[in-house]
């Protein structure tokens, strides 16, 4: 005999059930497949949150970012119409860099079928480069074909400035990253 807890906002419940025992070892099987994705998942967020936290520094007042973008925070470009209290406090940076990632992970995971650490990579991507240009991208057009996007995400690793097109040793370790969570799932 089996018992199950059931809790809900409401009330606790505990029901017995008669499984056979395959039924209930493929069942904690399930439930141990669940929890690992759940810890990659936290655990690659986590990553990612402090990598752009790492990279981007904190800065409580506005700046303009190599790309010639006003910028606060921990990277947070200030859009037409935001107005923050300066200085930004630590808490409030790291919310938006938060909000931010989320905005990007919830991007992709509308426009493609991506899962789980995959979708944290993409995110990560989308994060940095804008959802417009992943969309108008090979890489997309890839990942949408369930091809191999090794040689195609390397390639976005340049920056525009005002003295011109750089390459970014940063954005290429970026996107190694990303590669690398990208196909934990392979």
């Amino acid at each position: 005999m089996v018992y199950l807890l059931f809790v809900t906002t409401q009330s606790l419940h505990l029901t017995s059930i008669t499984l056979p025992i395959e039924e209930m070892i493929q069942m904690m099987e399930e439930v141990d497949r669940l929890q690992k994705i759940e810890d990659e998942w936290t655990d690659g967020y986590q990553l990612l949150v402090d990598t752009l936290k790492w990279h981007e520094g904190y800065r409580a007042v506005p700046y303009y970012c190599m790309a010639g973008v006003l910028t606060i925070g921990h990277g947070h470009r200030i859009k037409k119409g935001e107005h923050f209290d300066y200085p930004m406090s630590r808490e409030t940076a790291d919310s938006l860099l938060k909000a931010d990632l989320n905005a990007a992970i919830d991007y992709v995971k509308r426009t493609t079928d991506l899962e789980h650490t995959q979708l944290l990579a993409i995110g990560h991507f989308v994060y940095a480069l804008g959802s417009k240009r992943f969309n108008e991208s090979t890489l997309k057009q890839r990942i949408m074909a369930n091809e191999p996007i090794d040689n195609e995400i390397v390639k976005w690793v340049h920056i525009r400035t005002k003295k011109g097109i750089i390459k970014s040793e940063y954005l290429y370790d970026s996107r190694i990253m990303e590669l690398n969570l990208y196909n934990l799932n392979v």
